[in-house]
């Protein structure tokens, strides 16, 4: 292979001007992420704030705690509200939709948690007694069963180690092992005793080991984060390898075949014309949202060893329902998000829980980062995410454009450009993790500043952090950033910016920018760029 057809095979896939979707076909797999029902705990933590008045300013916090942990389980059973959740879930949704359009078997993902078992249970029980019912009928009514109906199991269900609640199984600080193998088939008999149900076991070190034998007290989030991680990688090559077993339930769904027009999509229960293949997962809401965010963003491992917390984080209901649809190699379609279709807009009140502002969701929104500078000496070592919120964020609040000094003296200490210099030009990119919040160019031949972009809001006195301080950090960061590179070149004593209206000259002014002597030279610089002002700031 030349280094032309080697370069050429680099390029990256395009895609062709007269591509047509609907000429490929996309099989995929229907993905069901749901939250357990409402455990003890829940109505712990929920009776706690009720009690201590968590949320006003009397708020009894040394109360709550000692409540807290008087009545907290490491692993707890269903709440009331929580069985009678985890019954309608079955009832209303689970049952009649993986009977009536999910093919067989169904597989079943599960958290070690005994709150993720029980919130499954009473679903698979209705399975089997309709699995018994229906084999007793085709005996009585003597119809012919071929040998490949027993062995084959309705269900699959896979209890996943990695896949159980931040901060594991303890109790008052101390880890506990948490249920083994054969403890979670005990608690399960009355479900998986039927030969068309079997169960699995992932991670666990032996049928005797509990889940959270390895746990030296609650899991950090650090820990938590890096688990998220293993576990979307486990997920990823077991659904890959099932979109490898070709059958009749692998298909495009958005494919239709004769009849299926009369079909209605948005019914989760009634029969469908195909089966499709179809996977559950049952979890928790915090671990939940952990691996939501990798699903959609690719938010990964690196993210939380750099300290850099996502800033996005979403909230699940007790048995509420997240649809995904996995194509295969990582990639996923999120179609709803936590859902509740099983239960009654006339039960909300007594049967809905665990999924608003009140259930203390905001604790999963990130804390406020300092703003950090990186420097950027090259267009070619801007990282893509980066480059589209600098694009995005100087479309929409530039604040100094690029006409340049050249035609500035060096009596005025700004150095000339000569036509055998190249233009070399330095990027800064301030940043709040891994967001983008203020960009700067500077001219290393000129010493101009250029392309300032900064959100409005962070300039915004009446803008604070947590903390209650202005937010005004990020510009002086960034400024303070170019400061000190500038000051290495030598090349000037002065920063020079180019305020293009009254805001842009209030806005350098607070960063310490003065404007230009008055003289004939700069009269004529401002008339020649069309009344805008100079400004300079001592390095």
């Amino acid at each position: 292979m030349t280094n032309q057809e080697k370069k050429k095979n680099d390029l990256p896939i395009t895609v062709r001007a007269n591509y047509n979707p609907f000429r490929q076909m996309r099989p995929s797999i229907a993905l069901h992420m749901i939250r357990h029902a409402e455990s003890a705990n829940n109505e712990v933590y929920r009776n706690a704030k009720a009690l201590f008045r968590a949320g006003t300013d009397d708020f009894d916090e040394e109360g709550c705690d000692h409540y807290v942990s008087k009545h907290r389980k490491a692993d707890p059973e269903l709440s009331t509200k929580g069985y009678q959740q985890a019954d309608i879930l079955a009832d209303n949704y689970l049952v009649p939709h993986l009977e009536n359009q999910a093919s067989h078997p169904i597989r079943i993902l599960c958290s070690p948690m005994r709150r993720t078992l029980l919130t499954i249970k009473p679903t698979l029980e209705r399975l089997q007694e309709r699995q018994r019912r229906a084999r007793k009928d085709a005996d009585i009514n003597g119809e012919e069963r071929t040998s490949g109906d027993v062995p084959m199991p309705i269900v699959h269900i896979i209890v996943v180690v990695f896949y159980h609640e931040t901060e594991g199984c303890h109790l008052r600080g101390s880890p506990e092992s948490g249920m083994t193998p054969t403890e979670i088939r005990e608690l399960m008999k009355d479900s998986v005793q039927d030969p068309h149900t079997n169960i699995e076991f992932v991670g666990f070190a032996s049928s005797d080991s509990g889940w959270y034998a390895h746990g030296s007290g609650p899991e950090t989030r650090a820990d938590a984060e890096e688990r998220a991680a293993k576990y979307c990688l486990w997920l990823g090559e077991y659904l890959d390898q099932l979109l490898l077993q070709k059958d009749h339930d692998l298909f495009d769904a958005g494919v239709l075949v004769d009849g299926e027009d009369q079909e209605d999509e948005h019914d989760r229960h009634a029969q469908r014309i195909r089966r499709r293949r179809t996977v559950l997962a049952i979890g928790h809401g915090d671990f939940m949202s952990s691996v939501v965010k990798r699903i959609v963003s690719g938010f990964g491992h690196m993210v939380e060893m750099e300290g850099i917390p996502h800033r996005s984080a979403f909230a699940h209901y007790n048995t509420g329902i997240t649809e995904l649809e996995y194509f295969g190699y990582g990639r996923y379609l999120v179609m709803s998000s936590n859902s509740t279709p099983h239960i009654p807009p006339n039960r909300y009140g007594d049967l809905r829980s665990g999924g608003t502002l009140r259930d203390g969701w905001s604790f999963l929104v990130s804390p406020v980062l300092e703003p950090k500078v990186e420097i950027i000496f090259s267009d070619d070592h801007l990282q893509d995410h980066v480059r589209e919120q600098a694009t995005a964020l100087k479309a929409l609040y530039l604040s100094t454009g690029g006409s340049s000094c050249d035609s500035v003296n060096s009596t005025r200490q700004f150095p000339i450009k000569t036509k055998t210099e190249p233009n070399k030009e330095t990027h800064f990119i301030a940043k709040r993790g891994l967001q983008v919040v203020g960009v700067a160019t500077y001219s290393e031949e000129t010493c101009q500043l250029r392309d300032v972009a900064i959100r409005p809001i962070a300039v915004n006195p009446a803008f604070s952090d947590e903390s209650g301080n202005p937010d005004i950090s990020i510009a002086e960061t960034l400024i303070q950033a170019v400061k000190k590179h500038a000051r290495k070149g030598g090349r000037s004593n002065s920063l020079i910016v180019h305020a293009r209206s009254k805001e842009n000259k209030v806005f350098f002014e607070k960063l310490g920018f003065t404007e230009l002597e008055d003289d004939e030279q700069v009269r004529n610089i401002i008339v020649a760029n069309n009344g805008n002002q100079f400004m300079q700031l001592s390095l």
